[in-house]
């Protein structure tokens, strides 16, 4: 019996090991260019003539090209910028008075006082607006008296208007 299980399982490695050897030559590959799985290099052969490999070939050369041509671009574009930029900057080092430290304090304060009107006019036009629409109920809300409705007009034209 020991001679009989022997055999056996020597039969048993034999098979496992031819098995193993056929799925070695068997073992699936793919093609770089275009992906196609083939078993055997005579397939592989064969494919190349294929006209889709050849699409999948032409197509990866003219990506390559194309992202050659994008780099290059954005290099190019990364340089101009960067001269403008040196270019704005000088322009500004021109323009700044001549302590260095750019518009004078007077003028400064005037850019700041003017944005300062301007958001009052919109606080303005807006609450005009607002009674105009609720008939001075926003007005009373506010504690203000609220005007007549000609003067609500007017508001809402001066308003529009700018």
């Amino acid at each position: 019996q020991r001679a009989a299980h022997a055999k056996l399982d020597e039969a048993a490695t034999r098979e496992k090991a031819a098995q193993k050897k056929l799925l070695d030559r068997l073992r699936p590959e793919a093609c770089e260019v275009c992906g196609l799985v083939y078993l055997d290099q005579s397939l592989y052969t064969a494919h190349l003539e294929y006209d889709v490999h050849e699409g999948y070939k032409q197509v990866r050369e003219k990506l390559a090209e194309l992202q050659v041509k994008k780099k290059e671009r954005e290099k190019a574009t990364k340089k101009h910028k960067k001269s403008e930029s040196e270019e704005r900057s000088h322009a500004r080092g021109a323009s700044r008075s001549k302590d260095g430290r750019g518009a004078s304090r007077a003028s400064r304060s005037k850019d700041t006082s003017r944005r300062r009107e301007g958001r009052q006019e919109d606080r303005g036009s807006r609450r005009a607006m607002s009674a105009a629409r609720d008939g001075g109920e926003s007005a009373r809300r506010r504690g203000e008296k609220p005007c007549s409705r000609s003067q609500q007009k007017q508001r809402r034209e001066r308003s529009i208007t700018g």
